[in-house]
């Protein structure tokens, strides 16, 4: 969709078809209506010129949050396999990812523990 925003609203700016499909996922600009359409298999959103521009401006802020949570998750993962049995804060390795805030973490760690419905690997997932 990133790669693709851009495209839609400059297509829609300028009143011409524009339609781009990965898999299930697919853009278009359906006709004249200055809407363009995002659907996942047969469900869709539909975005006027305006939604559509400020999507396209925060697009960029939204790809970097993104490389943050894929570049954190692996010392999250670490981090859960460590502190879940403590009771106690832990203090993370040196080399750990500091865009993490490991105390919230480690209160999340034992709140979720706590339920005592769900797995530590599960856990990793939903941080």
């Amino acid at each position: 969709m990133a790669d693709n925003i851009a495209s839609l609203y400059n297509a829609l700016s300028t009143n011409e078809h524009f339609s781009t499909k990965d898999g299930d996922f697919k853009m278009n600009t359906p006709g004249s209506y200055r809407i363009a359409r995002v659907y996942l298999d047969k469900q869709f959103l539909s975005f006027k010129y305006e939604e559509l521009r400020n999507l396209a401006y925060i697009m960029y802020m939204i790809q970097n949050q993104m490389t943050f949570y894929t570049a954190a998750m692996t010392d999250v993962i670490a981090y859960i396999d460590t502190a879940h049995d403590s009771v106690t804060f832990v203090e993370p390795p040196s080399t750990a990812n500091k865009s993490i805030n490991y105390y919230q973490l480690f209160e999340e760690i034992k709140y979720v523990l706590s339920l005592n419905t769900y797995s530590v690997h599960v856990c990793a997932c939903v941080f």
